[in-house]
């Protein structure tokens, strides 16, 4: 399959299944051999990427990614995109016990589409500090006054 000539309607599909948690349907659009670079260490495989979004769904089931700006490269080789993630976490996430907060997180991605249409490689991911933050994991950081080098 040649990449899509719409590379927005595709992610827009993509965004539909995960939103509806059919999460078979949303890595059909990944390439076998997909790499999450987002992801430390790198999740390595459409199996191993669908089981990390599978840890996020039961820690947020009702988790709805928005599709907020899609910017496709010239020869659409390449795709960015900016989402919005909400829900609910009531689940265990990351060694966090449910702490029944809702969420609403940022997330930028930039996707290398393969030869046959599918989506071969990722950078980016949600804010993790936002994240942390909404859940109550971390506090607002302390402004510290510079050093100042006169004594």
């Amino acid at each position: 399959m040649p990449t899509p000539s719409d590379p927005c309607a595709m992610l827009a599909g993509l965004y539909d299944a995960l939103n509806r948690h059919d999460l078979d349907t949303f890595v059909e659009g990944f390439a076998e051999d997909f790499v999450d670079h987002g992801d430390d260490p790198p999740t390595i495989g459409r199996a191993a990427g669908r089981a990390h979004l599978a840890v996020f769904l039961s820690a947020f089931p009702d988790l709805q990614t928005s599709l907020d700006q899609v910017i496709v490269s010239a020869d659409r080789q390449t795709l960015a995109s900016r989402t919005t993630t909400t829900g609910t976490h009531t689940g265990d996430l990351m060694g966090v016990r449910p702490t029944n907060r809702q969420i609403s997180v940022p997330a930028v991605d930039m996707c290398r589409m393969s030869s046959d249409g599918l989506i071969a490689e990722r950078w980016g991911g949600l804010d993790t500090y936002a994240l942390l933050k909404q859940l109550g994991v971390l506090g607002a950081p302390t402004a510290q006054p510079a050093a100042s080098g006169a004594a």
